[in-house]
């Protein structure tokens, strides 16, 4: 399903993600939903791509301090 607003489409995957992010499935999506998604998709592309970006130093510093968790799991 692909939506215009100002000249921007959003794909399928977008709304996907706008849906999931806003607990609406795709099918139950109405008007009223989708100008909701439509007012605020600007501040959630910020977020997904901020989450994006950080996901590979996230995983790095996750897999650095895996070992220290499991030592603390060892002593208990």
């Amino acid at each position: 399903m692909e939506q215009l607003k100002n000249g921007s489409v959003f794909d399928d995957a977008k709304l996907r993600e706008y849906c999931e992010f806003y607990g609406i499935t795709q099918t139950a999506l109405d008007e009223k939903s989708l100008k909701y998604i439509l007012s605020r998709y600007e501040t959630l592309d910020l977020l997904i791509s901020g989450y994006s970006e950080m996901a590979q130093l996230n995983q790095e510093i996750c897999s650095e301090f895996l070992s220290c968790d499991c030592d603390k799991l060892d002593f208990a």
